[in-house]
């Protein structure tokens, strides 16, 4: 196999199988002790920086062929009896850590409302109701009577829709293997708030599929659990003094139809401050009515809906009244 990028790290194993009347299926038997043997010192390396969860890591030793796909045969030793494999693995170190310690959010806190998931290419390896169960578990969106529920309009929360595509990436080169990829958009309320992309190696297209669809699924959670965390997102443009932040907050708070609370959520890169409305309305019905509010329309305050589903609110560069 090819050397790995910066972000992998070469894991040894060595597995042992008795000999066979079938030419090459005691090597076999070997080479797979090895890759589990070579997942096991991954872990235990990835262990030391975190707290592995007990269900993660039975996930993880269960997919153990798509964490140890990317393999060099290092050694191969034959006696009367047996045969010995030592086996270098390619060991995403980062992702196995983010995988080991991943914690779903509480599905008390889900904000979405199931709204459907559209497909293609995909059906070899994954189905809407998995799409939508996974997205449950993780507390994403809410549990409803059944995948097919529509979400009804209103006290309910915002509508969560998921496109998936699978696409098949060819021969990875000096190996055996093939490469799938799939890629899924998220949208809350027609608007386009997130996307994640999953790689996968296989002996076949449907194992490098199936392997794609459950990395890009992880980063998927993570971009939607920070959005449910978040509400819908207001960024503050512009000259603002903190009194200025908490008369936006409160007057949200207070004359917002829908609006549950308001918090500072986070301070960007760009070192503006970002509110985090919790609403049971949609983004397009929270922009108009905070559009409304007197404060907004005396202090002339413009408003645009942004890329990531959030609401941009620009000041002049004089202070408010």
């Amino acid at each position: 196999a090819h050397r790995q990028q910066a972000q992998k790290a070469d894991a040894e194993g060595a597995g042992a199988a008795a000999h066979s009347e079938r030419r090459g299926e005691a090597l076999a038997l070997a080479s797979k002790e090895a890759r589990k043997a070579a997942l096991d010192a991954a872990i235990q390396a990835a262990s030391t920086d975190v707290n592995v969860r007990a269900e993660q890591l039975q996930q993880v030793n269960d997919d153990w062929a798509n964490w140890t796909g990317a393999y060099r045969v290092a050694s191969v030793d034959r006696t009367p009896t047996q045969v010995l494999a030592r086996i270098e693995v390619d060991v995403d170190i980062p992702r196995l850590k983010k995988v080991l310690a991943s914690s779903p959010v509480s599905g008390e806190h889900a904000t979405f409302v199931w709204g459907g998931v559209s497909m293609s290419g995909c059906s070899a390896v994954t189905t809407p109701t998995q799409v939508y169960a996974t997205l449950v578990e993780a507390g994403v969106v809410g549990r409803a009577g059944s995948a097919e529920n529509s979400p009804i309009e209103g006290e309910r929360g915002r509508s969560l829709t998921v496109s998936l595509s699978c696409s098949d990436t060819g021969d990875v080169a000096f190996t055996y293997l093939r490469g799938g990829k799939a890629r899924f958009v998220a949208t809350v309320d027609d608007v386009q708030v997130a996307q994640a992309v999953g790689v996968g190696l296989g002996a076949s297209v449907t194992e490098a599929a199936a392997m794609a669809v459950r990395e890009g699924l992880d980063e998927l959670q993570m971009a939607l659990a920070r959005q449910g965390a978040a509400g819908i997102r207001l960024t503050l443009k512009g000259f603002w003094r903190s009194s200025d932040v908490e008369g936006m907050a409160r007057r949200i708070r207070d004359a917002v139809r829908g609006a549950q609370s308001v918090r500072v959520f986070e301070i960007n890169a760009d070192g503006e401050v970002v509110l985090g409305v919790e609403t049971s309305r949609s983004v397009r019905q929270t922009y108009d009515a905070i559009a409304e509010l007197d404060y907004v329309r005396s202090n002339g305050l413009e408003l645009r809906m942004n890329p990531d589903g959030g609401i941009d609110v620009q000041t002049r560069e004089t202070e408010l009244e």
